[in-house]
């Protein structure tokens, strides 16, 4: 259900990245449903629970921090830390939509005992040269899991599709100070916590104008739709990563028609299913046959060894009208190919260990006819 007097006149920073059709519904206070799964929410949860340890670190290191929760005003009435941007105005100029939000904090500065070898070895060059200059750096304390995190510290913000969306949100945060407080601001220290390792990595961030229009290129008609009393068109088409977890996703067109194609492809699933499992049957059931007769040829083959190693003795030369079993060395014999052994044994017979503890040495036993080889224990005519 929309709310026809609850319509907000923000879109917060944080939602930037977000798909239009769900910041639609945000502003308009449409009543979604939970579509965020237990796991999901738990990782949310632990985030929070750790930024305060993150800040805490960074403070013990020699940062001089100015934390979003240490503030006893409430979120909303420090102008250090909540911001406002006007966005869209009416035709006399009145600001009347806002892109509003808070970030993490602000580091201020070094403490005067400086920098722990530990931060220090942490924090980008650039960082500590704008803290050294009295430039101010945003805070942003993000926890991730452990994939996440390994992109983060290989590849930045930019690594994959649930990062990259923060970049938007830390440009919202250096625009709004820059634009409200004309703080010279121009990076962002993004401090990146492994939530299964805990171990911590910071990267910077660089303030890009273009990256800020683009922004608001993306906002601004969503605000235009709101003030008219219209919902964005989604972005996605109801499959993209975002739309397993979106509130709105049951009456989202596109979630609706992503819902539809797969039930359609379920429908045509039973017969192509059907067959798929006759055939897996069947080869599972060919394996099966196929070790079964292979166990038994492995412990045919075993006896007769033990049998002809029995016969044989330790006399070498022995013969009979028809093969012939001799002392062969196997030094250097892992350097060979083993498709070359397996076609040696193929065509001159087979090898017994001598002894134990006798791990070169082999009984090498020969047809005298090659031919009796194949196993068909016939002699050639030719």
């Amino acid at each position: 259900m929309i709310s026809e007097t609850a319509v907000r006149n923000y879109i917060r920073i944080s939602e930037t990245a977000s798909c239009r059709l769900r910041i639609s519904h945000r502003v308009r206070q449409t009543e979604g449903r939970s579509a965020i799964p237990y796991k999901v929410r738990a990782s949310f949860a632990i985030g929070n629970a750790l930024e305060p340890l993150v800040v805490t670190m960074l403070k013990e290191g020699g940062l001089i921090v100015d934390h979003a929760r240490d503030y006893t005003t409430p979120i909303g009435e420090d102008p250090q830390i909540e911001m406002s941007i006007p966005i869209l105005e009416t035709a006399d100029g009145t600001p009347c939509f806002w892109w509003k939000g808070h970030p993490d904090g602000l580091v201020r500065g070094i403490s005067r005992d400086g920098l722990s070898p530990w931060l220090r070895s942490k924090l980008p060059v650039s960082v500590i040269e704008d803290l050294e200059h009295d430039i101010p750096v945003l805070l942003e304390i993000k926890t991730m899991n452990d994939s996440s995190y390994k992109d983060f510290v290989n590849n930045g913000l930019g690594a994959n599709q649930f990062l990259a969306k923060y970049i938007y949100q830390i440009h919202g945060y250096m625009y709004g100070y820059r634009w409200l407080h004309q703080l010279p601001m121009q990076r962002t220290l993004v401090a990146a916590m492994n939530t299964y390792s805990r171990e911590l990595e910071t990267q910077h961030f660089n303030f890009d104008p273009a990256t800020v229009e683009e922004a608001l290129n993306y906002l601004i008609p969503v605000a235009e739709d709101a003030l008219a009393g219209r919902i964005a068109e989604p972005d996605h088409d109801g499959s993209e990563p975002e739309c397993t977890t979106c509130e709105f996703s049951h009456i989202c067109p596109a979630a609706i028609r992503s819902r539809e194609r797969s039930q359609e492809r379920l429908q045509g699933l039973p017969t192509l299913v059907e067959t798929a499992a006759e055939r897996f049957d069947n080869l599972a059931a060919e394996r099966m046959r196929l070790r079964k007769i292979s166990e038994e040829t492995a412990t045919a083959l075993t006896a007769i060894d033990a049998e002809i190693k029995e016969l044989i003795g330790e006399s070498p030369g022995i013969r009979s009208s028809s093969w012939a079993a001799s002392f062969a060395t196997v030094r250097g014999r892992k350097s060979l190919d083993k498709d070359a052994i397996a076609d040696t044994y193929a065509h001159n017979g087979w090898e017994l260990p001598y002894r134990q503890g006798a791990p070169t040495r082999r009984f090498s036993v020969k047809p005298l006819n090659p031919a009796l080889a194949d196993g068909t224990g016939e002699e050639s005519d030719e």
